[in-house]
């Protein structure tokens, strides 16, 4: 792993904890990368449940970090608005799997392809777009994220437009990997039929 591929690492989802930047450079062996980074303290909630917030110090590419990643075919992935948390959950998720930046397309991403399917008279990838994909050998396999707002109906619909986007973009869909932030919301996920969820415990890097 190089500097460049760390920063463009950061810009495939936009944004990392302070905690999450330190756990990935050190085990990349990289020093630092802050000369690309900006930085700000926000207050976050740990669950889309909790009651309280924390403060949380969050990375971002800056102008130089920008000009890096787009070099290697990067853009930083547009967060929205109130979405901050779920991009962090997604990121840790993305990283517990072991996809790296070139096998990753983003929900931006995944938009403008299934658009583009639907055009040419595909199915796209269903009503309800994943929040991420990873390319394999095998086909794509599908992130999903709940940092805990889903209602057990966004969950079965999802589920279910998962299982209709059967191809896209000439690579079969083999699966989907789902992200919790708790055993116990994990746990209830699988209670509505998810088959494979990862817990990625909101305390270890929400800090």
């Amino acid at each position: 792993m190089t500097r460049n591929e760390a920063i463009a690492e950061l810009a495939r989802d936009g944004a990392w904890t302070d905690a999450q930047l330190r756990e990935r450079l050190e085990r990349w062996g990289i020093a630092s990368i802050d000369h690309y980074l900006s930085r700000q303290t926000v207050q976050a909630r740990p669950t889309g449940f909790s009651k309280t917030r924390q403060p949380v110090e969050i990375v971002r590419p800056n102008g130089h970090g920008r000009e890096i990643a787009a070099r290697l075919g990067v853009s930083p992935q547009l967060i929205r608005s109130g979405e901050l948390e779920h991009a962090l959950g997604l990121a840790e998720l993305r990283w517990s799997v072991g996809a790296r930046y070139s096998q990753y397309t983003a929900q931006d991403g995944l938009g403008r392809l299934h658009r583009h399917g639907r055009a040419i008279g595909g199915a796209g990838l269903g009503d309800h777009l994943a929040d991420g994909a990873v390319s394999t050998p095998k086909g794509l396999v599908l992130l999903e994220y709940d940092h805990g707002r889903y209602t057990s109906t966004q969950v079965r619909e999802k589920l279910a437009s998962f299982e209709r986007a059967s191809r896209w973009s000439k690579e079969p869909i083999v699966g989907a990997v789902w992200g919790a932030p708790s055993a116990r919301r994990a746990a209830w996920l699988r209670s509505v039929g998810v088959e494979k969820v990862v817990v990625v415990e909101a305390s270890q890097w929400l800090k």
